[in-house]
């Protein structure tokens, strides 16, 4: 039975809680958990250790159990990612069933594959129901092929994850859409609730913009370009330095700032230097939060260039401070941003459309200021943790009883399961 008695016992399970980091997740995990256990439920995040981490401590009102692998821990890389995971959900299983001794969840909450064989196994140990956000599928992000050990693996454990869960969360009705395709057919409904954001958190000072500016060399008055996060295919900044050149002879003085790390960091820099743009572009490497933010506010647009792009949420934050944005018309972008309204979408992977946009946003400063101010607007109104969390919480209350996970259908499809083309 789904919980009913309020406050509820909460257990997320999540792979990313900080200070083990790498992309949007853990930082979705922290707000939800956080304004849930505001709110007034009993919140727990089962995680990884992390570096010089407590094994079990509060923050927020949250506690946080992170679980310690045994023996030397496993490196996460493409070609361990396998056996990483199976390490860490050992890990989380042993913790978890002795934080079940303590403690029994109303419901359990999994963030992405990753954790799918710990959390599934703790919910049939507790007789808690199983809600899955699923915040990106392989499928999606390899333009719905599923070709290789390794893809095939991950896109297994994404289908019996869906199948074990009760409910389904997913952050766009495009998002929406590709799990159904891909990971179906399941029983569980699918329910779309967006990521949200701290507009309080979400702010920036102008000391601490021209300060941003002053770190990196970029004068006051130079037009700003600014890109945050994941230096991987799926994101597109290949494309949008592709779009330089353009933007550079119509603004001469223009700069572009790269913050963010990943697997492309190295290509990125060479396509760089290729293009002989060293003095306009430069790669700025991880940023914490609070320079990330300054840097934002400083920007005279922020480019979100994906191919691949379940939700967005740098137009979130980008529209929180003020600043316009330009990005692709794909995935949840498509759905934050309305087109010439509050912002520009433009054809995702073609650098001609997306100088073109870039160069009219920096030219125009009061078509710049309407599409911020309208975006601001929009992120108030429809994305606040707070809205965000009772969502959830509401998901939780109307899920029915976890199915029968058995039926999940285990066969690697051998065409497209987003177009149904065939190889």
């Amino acid at each position: 039975m789904p919980p009913t008695q309020l406050p509820l016992r909460i257990l997320h399970v999540s792979w990313e809680f900080p200070p083990v980091m790498y992309g949007g997740l853990g930082a979705h995990v922290v707000a939800i958990a956080t304004e849930q256990a505001r709110a007034g439920h009993d919140v727990t995040v089962l995680t990884q250790h992390g570096p010089d981490t407590a094994d079990i401590e509060t923050i927020n009102g949250v506690r946080v159990v992170r679980a310690r692998e045994e023996g030397e821990p496993q490196p996460r890389t493409v070609d361990n990612l396998m056996p990483w995971v199976a390490s860490m959900q050992r890990a989380m299983n042993r913790q978890g069933r002795h934080l079940l001794g303590q403690w029994r969840p109303d419901v359990v909450h999994a963030h992405d594959w990753v954790v799918a064989a710990a959390a599934t196994t703790l919910s049939r140990a507790s007789g808690a129901p199983l809600v899955a956000t699923v915040h990106a599928t392989e499928a999606g992000r390899h333009d719905g092929w599923i070709v290789g050990p390794l893809s095939q693996a991950v896109h297994r454990r994404e289908v019996r994850l869906a199948s074990a869960a009760s409910a389904v969360i997913v952050c766009s009705r495009a998002m929406e859409g590709e799990v159904v395709a891909a990971l179906g057919p399941f029983n569980a409904p699918v329910l779309m609730i967006p990521n949200g954001i701290d507009l309080d958190a979400w702010q920036a000072s102008e000391a601490e913009s021209a300060a941003a500016r002053a770190r990196l060399g970029v004068t006051p008055s130079a037009p700003m370009i600014v890109y945050t996060g994941r230096l991987a295919h799926e994101k597109g900044v290949g494309t949008l330095v592709g779009a330089m050149p353009a933007v550079l002879d119509g603004l001469s003085d223009a700069r572009l700032i790269i913050a963010g790390r990943g697997p492309l960091e190295s290509a990125l820099r060479a396509q760089v230097t290729a293009l002989e743009l060293d003095a306009a572009v430069t790669c700025a490497g991880f940023l914490p939060e609070h320079e990330l933010r300054a840097l934002v506010a400083a920007a005279n647009c922020v480019v979100v260039p994906s191919l691949y792009e379940p939700f967005g949420l740098v137009a979130l934050e980008a529209g929180a401070l003020g600043t316009p944005v330009v990005a692709s018309a794909v995935g949840g972008l498509a759905e934050i941003i309305t087109d010439d309204v509050t912002g520009l979408l433009v054809a995702p992977g073609d650098s001609v459309p997306l100088a073109a946009a870039i160069l009219r946003v920096l030219r125009d400063p009061s078509l710049a200021t309407g599409f911020a101010d309208a975006a601001r607007s929009g992120v108030a109104a429809d994305y606040s943790w707070p809205l965000i969390a009772q969502r959830t919480v509401d998901a939780y209350q109307n899920c029915g009883p976890p199915p029968d996970a058995r039926s999940a259908i285990e066969r690697i499809p051998d065409m497209n399961v987003l177009t149904g083309e065939t190889a």
